[in-house]
C-alpha cells in the first residue's frame, strides 16, 4: 500500500458482538489521533550453561485509542459514554478506506470486539473540548482480532 495521510483512514463502531454477524457498524466522524498498540510478552529462558536469560515471544495483546470532540449531544459520542459507563463491550472496525469496501477494492482493517477501558476528558485553550477514549481487546469476545486486509465482493 502507498504512503496514505491518516485522514483517509476510518473508524466504526457498533454495540452488537462481530461473531453475531454485526451489520450496523457507524463511522465515528468525529474522532483524530486513532493509535493502534500492539505487544507482545515474552517468557523467559533459562539454561544451566549460561548466566544470561534468554526470552520467547509469547501472549499478544492489542488495544488503542483515540481523540473524539467532545459533542454530548452527538449520537456516537452518547453511545461510547453509555458503553464506558456500563461496561459494555462494542465491535470496532479500523480500516485504511471505507468499511466494508466497495466491489473489488481492498482495505486493511483490525477487527474486533473491545471494551472502553478509559475516558480521559481535555479542555485546551483555543481548540474544541475533546475526550480521549481507550479500548482493550474484550476477553469474552467469541473470536480472535482480526487483522488482516478485505476486498469488497
Amino acid at each position: 500500500m502507498p504512503i496514505q495521510l491518516g485522514e483517509k483512514n476510518k473508524l466504526y463502531y457498533d454495540s452488537g458482538v462481530l461473531a453475531g454477524g454485526s451489520t450496523s457498524l457507524s463511522e465515528l466522524d468525529d474522532v483524530q489521533n486513532v493509535t493502534i498498540n500492539e505487544t507482545k510478552e515474552t517468557g523467559e529462558v533459562r539454561k544451566r550453561s549460561s548466566k544470561f536469560v534468554g526470552h520467547l515471544p509469547s501472549l499478544r495483546t492489542v488495544g488503542f485509542s483515540f481523540d473524539m470532540i467532545r459533542d454530548t449531544g452527538d449520537t456516537n459520542y452518547q453511545n461510547l459514554r453509555g458503553a464506558y459507563d456500563d461496561d459494555d463491550p462494542g465491535d470496532f472496525v479500523i480500516a485504511d478506506g471505507a468499511y466494508p469496501p466497495a466491489s473489488g477494492v481492498t482495505v486493511a482493517r483490525l477487527k474486533a470486539t473491545f471494551y472502553i477501558t478509559g475516558w480521559e476528558r481535555t479542555e485546551p485553550i483555543g481548540t474544541a473540548d475533546a475526550v480521549t477514549v481507550t479500548c482493550s481487546l474484550a476477553a469474552d469476545a467469541t473470536n480472535d482480532p482480526d487483522y488482516d486486509t478485505e476486498t469488497g465482493a
